[in-house]
């Protein structure tokens, strides 16, 4: 839960402001300090005067918190239960809940950090108030809206206006609510605006495919506005802003706990309207030079522009408040050198409605002798501030009972063409939309207006279709499949621009980041917006001024994101697509229709950006474009394009292997058979007899491997003793072999995210590629061994008959393709042949183009790049001790003979540089900076490849003489400070060709040795037929 503490200084200011108005005579000249020393004078702190007299003047803790609102929702909450007081009457007001408040010895903040979190309720910032600053107001509902959600059954009489005459109809599920608006001025005569109501929809179940009335459609609640009330409010003005800007870059990376532990910031400068003012101790209280965190700076300044403000009236105007998180670099004093890591921090903003801020300087010194490298910058822009929004607020409680819900359209009634632009959303106990719109009523043209969709609360929130295969648990990981599966991980029902399945339309702006629990989200973006959001006019020298950036930013918790993107919208110089999921187990399926020159427009822009954060997260960019994907710490899978499809089969048009099987048919499979019964079977067996082993030995297996693409996984089969013979022959059944098939590929970290092995008719085995890509049977092998405790391990061949064809050698199942010759006459089909073949059931490479840029971060990862023939993926990599990762499709060469080759990324580790240009040597001699290079490690007796850490690679390279499994010492650092990359093969007797570790060298000038060495991490690249799919990389491949 999210704690709200006490803001003294805020308190202060609107106290101070209260007395003001009360008799400006006395209180005129008054400051905070003054508000400070008489509450000192009363022997209260600020905090305890909010908790004794506070809250009941109206008076409110920090910017995030309104008071006042806060027991009114608190009222609302206990009259719809039916609570009563403790002497029985029903709570009429608000005194009587601050009554009860005082009764347990709380405050309304209090009850709210302790209690009512849990208890679904939200906390609203102070009207006008974002943190403090001069930031968009929040209106906050006065009038508020049930929609009936009861499920209607019985019938209503309605007139037919085409046949003139009355008819007995179904009532229809859901409610309509139409001249929101009208009862408040019939009582005012002024009419109010949307935001000063709230809708609320609770326990509302089904939508709309079972009704009662056996009728199809969906459950809707709808509300129209009178048109006087579509009117915006929120927003911030224009003026000036002041972004400072302090971190250590010696701190611990992505801490913003920790990067100010070590910092002394003793003053700083900045200007208004050409003067220049100082924050110091003097100002502060002595609270800057002590502020280690940045909540005590931001108090620390807060305190000290106070002071500054009540000393310069010029200075009236300005605010301070929390700004957004940056980042800078992180530094290593020891090694002198950039780590790639980056250090975060949190920004405080000053800003002026008038007048013009900036002249910044800064005197920062460490607070021991450690030091630190100062970060102290400040940016100073002029904004024309932000537009308000029309808008209003839903309550959502328990809609859909764990499924799928209603519809909530919210517009107008005028024939203006406008709606509401943003809702402002709070669920509780879950809630599960089909759709959330504000899309025209008939009475004006076909337009959806909604922009922006902001949610709070807790549990989890939900619109659109989803796949009924992730189950919906409020579990971590509620979005996988059983047994880490992913045949079914992304929704079937992906929205697109045809319609149909998408729950958001359009809009621009979703922030789930209030939201504590998880999201499962189905949106498009189609071409509409183009003509509401896009079509705008650069007025400064840089195009990027007027960019319209469309950001979906979910929640801590797991998220799941379907996006479809029209390509009109894609190609456009002015649009940007900001995605980021936050903590959490995500999963992204981001999809759109690119071709042509919408493609190439957007590959210029490159302007799609994917951000999942820490957890094990799924991303899949299907189709053509690039995309920017970073996955954070965790296990995830990266999936690229992805979208081949061969059109046949039973599986999406990827491959599909069959084994054990009499015929290939995947529709009619006939598994082998030797039921001596069955006219109709093959006759081939299906035990077999396996030698190799020995009944007196301690243990016994049957080894079956599976290997696809140069990845391998094997289970082990346990031989009885009593199923052995005198010659050391066993019995194994198909069976038997098809369960340890399905347990190695199933169950095996990589192989199940690349293959699913099902059982097939009878006793045949099927297994479906679940990545796309043009196959051959090379490409998956299964093999056997035998092995006994005492004789070690053998090979083993099973047949089917005396031709030698192994019922488990790799087969493609087939489909039949139908074709058709008309002959050569055009509209003559009597003459038309029809041509049946069964093919193969290979798979297909990619028809598209994608090339995107893959950041997987820390853990095991698995990276599939696109199979495009013009597809070139770059794996990007910073940071050191990153895991293990998996690339498949990864294609090496140079670009002149193979226009699909992918890209390794080091330049993080070399300064910004891209890697020398030439062929990627194999280490020797003297190192150049700045280079790529190669090196076969063959392993020892004491070092394995498992084993090999950067400190054996620093030591043999280092060493007078010698070499260690292939790291020779007469390999020299370079005369200068340099930079190198070294990727290891794993080049054993038993290696495993395509696995590498690569590793950052460094080195000072003029020493011959290597200063330093780090492991960036363990890539797996798979191989062909026994040889690395990285065996020839060359400097196209490397950024």
């Amino acid at each position: 839960m999210a704690t709200i503490n006490f803001d003294s200084q805020f308190y202060l200011e609107q106290k101070l402001e209260q007395l003001q108005k009360q008799d400006s005579a006395e209180y005129g000249d008054w400051t905070t300090a003054d508000v400070q020393q008489a509450f000192d004078d009363a022997g209260l702190t600020a905090e305890q005067h909010y908790e004794m007299y506070g809250y009941i003047e109206n008076l409110s803790p920090n910017a995030q918190f309104d008071s006042t609102a806060y027991l009114e929702d608190k009222l609302a909450q206990l009259q719809a239960t039916g609570a009563t007081q403790a002497d029985g009457e029903p709570y009429a007001n608000i005194a009587d809940v601050a009554n009860a408040f005082q009764a347990a010895g709380l405050s309304p903040l209090e009850h709210y950090n302790l209690y009512g979190q849990d208890e679904g309720l939200t906390a609203t910032p102070v009207s006008g108030e974002t943190g403090g600053g001069d930031g968009p107001t929040t209106p906050t509902p006065t009038n508020t809206i049930a929609f009936d959600a009861s499920e209607k059954a019985g019938n209503k009489i309605v007139w037919d206006e085409e046949n003139q005459k009355m008819v007995l109809e179904s009532e229809a599920q859901g409610d309509t609510v139409k001249h929101v608006g009208k009862a408040y001025y019939d009582e005012n005569k002024s009419y109010n605006t949307t935001a000063d109501y709230k809708f609320t929809l609770s326990n509302q179940l089904n939508y709309g495919q079972a009704d009662v009335d056996g009728a199809g459609g969906v459950d809707l609640y709808q509300a129209t506005f009178l048109s006087p009330l579509m009117v915006e409010s929120g927003g911030i003005g224009a003026g000036s802003v002041l972004d400072l800007r302090f971190a250590d870059r010696l701190a611990p990376a992505n801490d913003t706990t920790q990067t100010l532990n070590n910092t002394q910031i003793n003053y700083f400068e900045f200007t208004y309207n050409g003067t220049e003012y100082q924050v110091n101790d003097e100002n502060t209280n002595g609270a800057l030079t002590q502020a280690q965190s940045y909540p005590d700076l931001l108090a620390a300044i807060q305190t000290g522009i106070a002071t500054l403000k009540a000393q310069n009236p010029e200075l009236s105007g300005l605010n301070v408040r929390q700004g957004n998180t940056f980042s800078v670099d992180q530094y290593d004093k020891q090694t002198d050198q950039l780590t790639g890591e980056k250090v975060q921090g949190v920004s405080i903003v000053l800003s002026a409605q008038e007048g013009t801020l900036g002249g910044f300087t800064a005197n920062v010194t460490s607070v021991d002798t450690g030091g630190v490298d100062s970060y102290a910058r400040a940016f100073d822009t002029i904004t024309d501030g932000v537009d308000g929004l029309i808008q209003t607020s839903i309550d959502l409680d328990n809609i859909g009972y764990g499924s799928q819900g209603g519809s909530v359209n919210i517009a107008g009634e005028s024939a203006t063409n406008v709606g509401i632009e943003k809702f402002v959303v709070t669920t509780k106990n879950g809630a599960w939309l089909t759709e959330l719109s504000s899309e025209d009523t008939a009475t004006n043209s076909d337009f959806n207006h909604l922009k922006q969709v902001e949610v709070s609360g807790t549990g989890y929130f939900r619109v659109g279709q989803q796949s009924a295969s992730w189950g919906h648990s409020n579990t971590a990981g509620e979005y996988f499949t059983a047994n880490g599966q992913t045949a079914n991980w992304v929704s079937p029902f992906v929205a697109d621009t045809t319609g149909g399945d998408q729950g958001l339309t359009d809009v621009q702006d979703v922030d789930l980041t209030g939201l504590n629990g998880s999201s499962a989200i189905n949106a498009v973006i189609t071409d509409a917006v183009i003509d509401r959001d896009l079509n705008l006019v650069d007025v400064n020298g840089n195009p990027a001024e007027d960019n319209v950036v469309y950001s979906y930013e979910l929640t801590s918790g797991d998220d799941v994101l379907n996006l479809n993107v029209d390509a009109d919208v894609l190609e456009r110089e002015d649009f940007e697509l900001d995605i980021s999921t936050g903590a959490g187990n995500d999963v992204v399926h981001f999809s759109n229709d690119l071709s042509g020159s919408a493609l190439t427009n957007q590959q210029l822009n490159n302007n799609v950006s994917i951000d999942t954060g820490a957890g094990n997260d799924r991303v899949w960019t299907e189709g053509a474009g690039n995309a920017t994907i970073n996955t954070g710490a965790g296990d995830d899978l990266i999936l690229a394009d992805n979208s081949g499809d061969q059109g046949i089969g039973t599986n999406e048009g990827r491959a599909q292997f069959v084994f054990n099987n009499a015929s290939l048919d995947i529709d009619d499979l006939e598994s082998n058979s030797d039921n001596g019964l069955s006219s109709g079977a093959s006759g081939n067996a299906q035990s077999f007899t396996v030698t190799g082993f020995d009944a007196t030995a301690s243990s016994n297996t049957f080894g079956v491997a599976v290997n696809f693409m140069g990845y391998e996984a094997t289970v082990n089969i346990n031989v009885a003793a009593s199923n052995i013979n005198a010659s050391g022959d066993a019995t194994i059944t198909a069976l038997q072999i098809n369960q340890a098939i399905k347990s190695a590929i199933n169950s095996d970290d990589v192989l199940k995210e690349l293959l699913l092995a099902k059982d097939g008719n009878g006793n045949s085995l099927i297994v479906d590629s679940k990545i796309d890509g043009a196959m051959t049977t090379d490409d998956l092998a299964i093999s056997f061994t035998s092995n006994n405790a005492n004789d070690g391990e053998a090979d083993v061949t099973l047949t089917q008959d005396s031709s030698g064809a192994g019922y488990y050698d790799t087969e493609f199942a087939k489909a039949d393709v139908t074709t058709v010759d008309d002959g050569g006459t055009p509209d003559d089909t009597s003459d038309d042949t029809t041509t049946t073949t069964a093919t193969d059931i290979t798979g297909a490479d990619s028809s598209v183009e994608s090339d995107n840029v893959i950041n997987a971060g820390t853990g095991t990862d698995e990276i599939v790049l696109g199979t495009g023939a013009d597809s070139n993926d770059t794996v990007a990599f910073t940071g050191y001790n990153n895991g293990d990762n998996t690339i498949v499709n990864f294609t090496d060469g140079d670009l002149a003979t193979n226009t699909g080759a992918d890209i390794l990324d080091f330049t993080s580790y070399l300064g910004g540089a891209a890697a020398n240009t030439g062929d990627v040597d194999d280490a020797a001699g003297e190192l150049t900076n700045d280079t790529v290079y190669t090196l076969d490690f063959t392993g020892t007796d004491d070092v394995s490849f498992a084993d090999l850490s950067a400190s054996d690679v620093l030591n043999a390279l280092n060493a007078d003489s010698g070499s260690v499994g292939g790291i020779d010492s007469s390999i020299d650092a370079a005369s200068e400070a340099s930079d190198y990359i070294l990727l290891v093969n794993n080049a054993g007797t038993d290696g495993n060709p395509g696995e590498v570790k690569a590793f950052h060298l460094q080195s000072g000038a003029d020493s011959g040795d290597f200063s330093s060495v780090q492991l960036i991490g363990t890539m797996d690249f798979g191989s062909t037929n026994g040889t690395s799919n990285v065996d020839a990389l060359h400097a196209d491949n490397l950024a």
